[in-house]
């Protein structure tokens, strides 16, 4: 907890301070697009709504996911710092004495060139990743001190010239820097995350209705750190709610059929669909499917009818009512169990009559009231 509020209080400071001058600052742990002035937080309200493409300004630092679909430019010495995610589907020129800093666990994805002339970058303990290629010019900086499985990644030629450096040298290797295949090795989340494979590739979804039950079945062909699938149904198509879950297969990239049961969809159009959840929490949503249901007509059943152990057991099917009422009576008509029990209209329920078992051996009366509708059973208790 200690370590939360330190955290907290250094990402306070840091912004406040920063905001005192004019600049930007993305809405943390937001997903949006850098053109959207919704996600982000200026120090002035004169300043335009986002930093725009060719950047002039005192700062901008980058929390949560941000995308720009298109190029970028970084100029008049503005400092751009990343602690989340900043993806640009385009080219980037960092270039007048402006600086890139991805700080540790924050990434960099440039999707076509990276261009340095006159700028500072330093990729820092984060990962920067450009799918074209890198070149540095005009006294550029390029400082890459990330280790592990993170890096600067080019899946290009990297290539200098007119005094630009990488780590302090004139050397291209100096700079460390690693290619796709290495991306793939250290960071295969990340490479299959910019590739656009999906965390999970879902062949089928289908939804069938029999012994008033529906089933549900769904295939995956591969999976990429897949914790679960939660499932929900709704009566409407608009409105879910949760039903349960079933654990995902992590890592894979062979096939796995999953089923669930839903004993207790009501009569008529049922929707279903499934949320797949990440082991980060990250989750998308299947397409809806649809099954009719028709129940068969009202059932009622106890189970079992002469009980040796554990407790009795009612099973219903198709009621109407709400509410409902389970008694147990002597031959001489006296009250020994009773049990309220809410029902869901159109559904199958079994009710498990808890404390039954404990009852005196002896032949008993179940009646099972719900509004006009009354059954009876017979049961024997016989330990």
């Amino acid at each position: 907890m200690k370590y939360k509020i330190v955290l907290f209080a250094i990402y306070l400071v840091t912004n406040l301070s920063a905001l005192a001058q004019n600049g930007y600052v993305s809405i943390d742990n937001n997903t949006g697009s850098w053109s959207d002035a919704g996600i982000w937080v200026k120090s002035q309200n004169w300043q335009p709504g986002t930093p725009g493409t060719s950047v002039n300004t005192g700062f901008v630092n980058v929390y949560g996911y941000v995308s720009l679909n298109g190029d970028l430019t970084l100029g008049g010495g503005t400092p751009v710092t990343v602690y989340d995610t900043l993806w640009i589907m385009g080219d980037l020129d960092v270039s007048q004495g402006s600086s890139l800093n991805v700080q540790s666990g924050g990434i960099l994805i440039v999707e076509g060139d990276f261009t340095a002339t006159g700028g500072t970058v330093s990729a820092n303990n984060g990962n920067i990743v450009v799918t074209g290629n890198l070149t540095a010019s005009q006294g550029a900086n390029v400082n890459n001190s990330a280790g592990g499985s993170d890096g600067f990644y080019v899946f290009g030629s990297v290539s200098r010239s007119g005094g630009a450096q990488f780590n302090g040298s004139n050397n291209v290797a100096s700079g460390n820097f690693l290619d796709e295949a290495d991306l793939s090795t250290n960071n295969t989340s990340l490479h299959n995350f910019i590739n656009g494979i999906l965390p999970v590739e879902l062949l089928s979804f289908d939804a069938t209705f029999s012994q008033d039950k529906v089933t549900l079945e769904w295939a995956t062909a591969s999976e990429l750190n897949n914790d679960r699938f939660e499932i929900y149904r709704s009566g409407n198509g608009t409105d879910f709610v949760l039903l349960g879950e079933v654990q995902g297969n992590g890592t894979s990239s062979e096939l796995h059929i999953y089923t669930f049961t839903d004993n207790r969809s009501p009569s008529g159009t049922n929707y279903y669909r499934l949320k797949q959840i990440d082991f980060d929490g990250v989750y998308e949503y299947s397409p809806v499917v649809s099954v009719k249901v028709k129940l068969s007509a009202v059932t009622f059943q106890v189970a079992p009818t002469v009980l040796k152990e554990g407790n009795l057991k009612v099973k219903v099917n198709n009621m109407g009512q709400d509410n409902a009422m389970i008694t147990l009576n002597g031959l001489k008509g006296n009250l020994v169990f009773s049990q309220a029990v809410s029902l869901t209209p159109g559904a199958v329920q079994e009710f498990e009559l808890q404390g039954t078992s404990q009852l005196k051996e002896g032949i008993y009366i179940l009646i099972f009231c719900a509004g006009e509708k009354k059954y009876r059973q017979k049961v024997i208790i016989d330990h």
